[in-house]
């Protein structure tokens, strides 16, 4: 079965899943091993094949190792592969400062959202 998978809806969700890993992530010992675990396997998780084939080639161009050891790092390199991967499949992708600033204010959002909705019940 071959399976074509939206590649706006493929940014969409790189662009939410490492914006979040970039801002929270902490350098300790075990967080660097599983780290790079999970950039290995990510492009397992999309189903079609021509995804896994870029996103794989984008995460091998980017140096995961040199990347690990701190916040700001891993805030870049997730950046970078969000945006490599984007101009690969033609994608507007959005800067550094825009890319985590919608994160935030997704994260902050949900907050104060779930706290209204707590509050009516």
């Amino acid at each position: 079965m071959v399976v074509n998978i939206n590649v706006y809806f493929v940014c969409q969700l790189l662009e939410e899943y490492l914006s979040q890993l970039g801002y929270y992530y902490i350098a300790n010992k075990s967080n660097k091993k599983k780290i790079i675990e999970l950039f290995h396997s990510l492009p397992f998780f999309f189903f079609d094949n021509k995804t896994q084939s870029i996103l794989y080639k984008v995460i091998q161009k980017n140096n995961i190792t040199a990347h690990i050891d701190d916040n700001i790092a891993m805030k870049k390199l997730c950046h970078n592969i969000y945006k490599d991967f984007c101009l690969d499949v033609n994608y507007p992708y959005k800067d550094y400062e825009e890319y985590y600033d919608n994160i935030k204010y997704k994260l902050t959002h949900d907050t104060y959202y779930m706290k209204k909705m707590k509050q009516k019940h």
